[in-house]
């Protein structure tokens, strides 16, 4: 799992970058962001279960858009007691955001290949990476935070932005070698290539990262 070490993350959220210090954990929210339904992430599943156990406010924002992993998500659910936020994108259940976030993904991707992802802006490579990044960022924002913990490949530019938009620390958590987890092809070197520049841009202002623990 993510190893995060929580007398950093209080740290981190009572610094002078948050405006004012916290006395208690229990002030505090974290919002642990994923782009992958909960039962698919154990990692960001284990990190919420321990921030909660240690006394923080916990929101969890993920994705819906399978059908077996929708009911696994549900059993996974019914044993926690934070808070959860969660973008439905299933063909079978959100049609309409189904299609919506099918285009533009599909749009972003062709206008970033075109324009080669190192000279693409910024919110288009977010949006060719990642089909509901708009959605999840717009999540996170609904609700209030002292730190933004991103997860998945999916979440991290969510994390970052849900972060420079409040003036909020975030955090990242590194699961894969995600510039290097395709077999290598056409499509795989533009896929990583959207990563890296993704990756290039969040990572030095993260709070701190966490990393796959080596067996």
């Amino acid at each position: 799992m993510a190893k995060i070490e929580m007398a950093q993350v209080e740290e981190i959220i009572a610094g002078p970058q948050n405006g004012t210090r916290l006395d208690r954990v229990g002030k505090a929210t974290v919002c642990v962001i994923t782009a992958g339904h909960l039962s698919t992430c154990p990692r960001m599943l284990k990190v919420a279960d321990a921030l909660a156990a240690t006394g923080y406010r916990v929101r969890v924002v993920s994705a819906r858009y399978i059908d077996w992993a929708r009911r696994l998500d549900k059993d996974v659910r019914c044993t926690r007691t934070w808070e959860w936020d969660v973008v439905d994108h299933g063909r079978s259940t959100a049609p309409s955001m189904w299609l919506r976030s099918g285009v533009r993904f599909r749009a972003a991707g062709l206008l970033a290949r075109a324009l080669q992802p190192r000279h693409t802006p910024l919110l288009l490579v977010f949006n060719a990476w990642g089909r509901i990044h708009s959605e999840l960022l717009k999540a996170a924002l609904r609700g209030p935070a002292d730190l933004f913990y991103g997860g998945t490949s999916g979440g991290l530019a969510v994390a970052a932005m849900a972060g420079r938009r409040t003036g909020k620390p975030y955090a990242l958590d590194l699961e894969d070698f995600h510039t290097g987890e395709l077999e290598d092809g056409p499509e795989a070197r533009f896929r990583h290539a959207l990563i890296e520049r993704i990756e290039r841009d969040v990572l030095p202002g993260a709070a701190f990262l966490t990393v796959a623990m080596l067996s």
